[in-house]
C-alpha cells in the first residue's frame, strides 16, 4: 500500500495491522472463548453439535471471510464496512438508513456486554457478592475506553495478553482431561443423552459463535496489506474451531446436563472430583468474565463480536421476531461513529463534524468519549425482563 490513505487524500496511512494483530482481534471478536456451546450441545448433543459447528466453518465463515477481505480491500480504502459496500452498490440514501440503523442500534447493545459480566458465574450456581455485579461493568467500560486509547496495533496486542489469560485454565486442564478422553468420546455418540431437540435454539447458536467476521471491514485502512487481512482472518477461524471443539471434548469427560454454565461445572470436577475443589471452576467464571470484557473493549474499537454468553439464544430469538437484521448485528461503534462524523468518503455524514477528532494513535477520542458517557448512563437503567 501507498503511504497515503486511499479513503483519506493527504493523511499518512496507519495501516500498523499485520496478520497476527488481524488473527488476535478477529479472535477476540468472534470467540474469545468457548462459552456458549452449552446451548447447542443441550439441543442435540455433542455429535450433531460438532457436525454442525464443522458444517457453519465451511459454509458460514469462510464465505464470510472471503466476501469481507475482496470488499474492504475495494479502494478506495473506508472504514466504514457494510454502510460503505451498501452505499456503492444501491445509493447514497439506502447507506443512511443502514447507517442510522446500525448507530441506533450499537448504543443498546454495547451496554448488554458489560451486564452480563458475571452471568456466567450465576448460570453455573456459584453465589455472586450484591456488589460485584454492579462494580464489574464499571470496570469493563474504563478497560474499554483504555485500551481504545491505544493505537489498534497496540489494542491487538492487549487482547493477545487478555486472550491468553481467557485461554489460560483451560490449558492447564488438559493434563487432568487427557485420562478423560476415553469416556469423553464415548459420551460423544451417546445415544441416550438427554436433549431438547430445539431445532431453532441449535441453529441460532451455531450462528452466533461464528458470527462478526464482516465487521473487519470497518478496519480496512488500518490493515497493512490484503495478505495480512486474509491470513489473519483464516487463523482466527482455525482458532476459533480448535477452541470450541477442544473445550468442548474436555467437558464431556464427566457427565451432566448442559445448562448454561456446564464448562465451569464440568472443568471444577476435572480438578478434583472427591473433594469438590471449586478452583478451576471459578477460575473459568473468571475467564468467562475477562471474555464478556474483552467482547466489550473490542467492539468499542470497531471489532464486532457477537452477544455472549447470558441467554444468548433469548437474544437471538427476539432479533428475528423484532425483524433485526444480521448485518445490524456486525455493526462497529467507534470507528462507524467517527465514519459518520464525515472521515470517510463513502460513508454518509449522520453526525457533527467534530466526531472525526482523533489521537495521534488513531483512536476516535470524541466518538470513544461520547461512547463511554452513553453506556455509564445505560448502566443506570434496568435489562431485567
Amino acid at each position: 500500500m501507498s503511504d497515503l490513505e486511499p479513503g483519506r487524500p493527504g493523511r499518512v496511512s496507519r495501516c500498523h495491522l499485520r496478520t497476527r494483530h488481524v488473527a488476535a482481534a478477529a479472535f477476540a471478536m468472534t470467540c474469545a472463548g468457548p462459552f456458549g456451546v452449552e446451548a447447542a450441545v443441550r439441543c442435540f448433543g455433542p455429535t450433531a453439535f460438532f457436525v454442525g459447528l464443522t458444517a457453519t466453518m465451511i459454509g458460514y465463515v469462510l464465505p464470510q471471510i472471503f466476501m469481507t477481505c475482496e470488499l474492504s480491500m475495494m479502494p478506495p480504502l473506508s472504514n466504514s464496512g457494510v454502510v460503505t459496500w451498501i452505499s456503492r452498490a444501491f445509493g447514497a440514501k439506502v447507506g443512511e438508513c443502514i447507517g442510522l440503523n446500525m448507530l441506533l442500534y450499537q448504543v443498546v447493545d454495547l451496554a448488554t456486554y458489560t451486564t452480563v459480566i458475571v452471568g456466567y458465574a450465576q448460570s453455573a450456581g456459584y453465589e455472586v457478592a450484591a456488589w460485584l455485579p454492579r462494580l464489574a461493568p464499571l470496570l469493563a467500560i474504563a478497560l474499554g475506553l483504555a485500551v481504545n486509547l491505544m493505537a489498534l496495533d497496540m489494542a491487538a496486542e492487549v487482547f493477545m495478553v487478555v486472550l491468553m489469560l481467557v485461554m489460560l485454565p483451560f490449558v492447564v486442564a488438559l493434563p487432568w482431561s487427557a485420562p478423560h478422553f476415553g469416556l469423553a468420546w464415548d459420551h460423544t455418540f451417546d445415544s441416550q443423552m438427554k436433549t431438547t431437540k430445539d431445532l431453532n435454539l441449535f441453529l441460532s447458536s451455531l450462528i452466533w459463535l461464528n458470527t462478526g467476521w464482516d465487521s473487519f471491514g470497518n478496519l480496512a485502512e488500518d490493515v497493512a496489506g490484503p495478505k495480512d487481512l486474509v491470513h489473519g482472518l483464516l487463523w482466527a477461524a482455525l482458532a476459533a474451531f480448535v477452541v470450541y471443539v477442544l473445550c468442548t471434548f474436555q467437558a464431556l469427560g464427566h457427565d451432566g446436563a448442559w445448562q448454561d454454565g456446564y464448562l465451569s461445572l464440568a472443568y471444577r470436577r476435572l480438578w478434583a472430583p472427591s473433594l469438590g475443589n471449586p478452583m478451576l471452576g471459578i477460575w473459568v467464571c473468571v475467564s468467562a468474565a475477562l471474555s464478556n470484557s474483552l467482547l466489550y473493549t473490542s467492539e468499542l474499537a470497531g471489532f464486532v463480536p457477537k452477544l455472549r454468553k447470558l441467554e444468548i439464544h433469548k437474544v437471538w430469538l427476539q432479533a428475528i421476531e423484532f425483524g433485526a437484521s444480521h448485518d445490524s448485528l456486525q455493526a462497529v461503534v467507534s470507528r462507524l461513529v467517527q465514519a459518520f462524523g464525515g472521515s470517510s468518503p463513502d460513508a454518509p455524514q449522520l453526525l457533527p463534524s467534530f466526531f472525526r477528532k482523533e489521537l495521534s494513535t488513531g483512536a476516535p477520542i470524541v466518538a470513544l468519549l461520547v461512547m463511554t458517557a452513553i453506556q455509564l448512563f445505560l448502566l443506570l437503567l434496568s435489562f431485567a425482563a
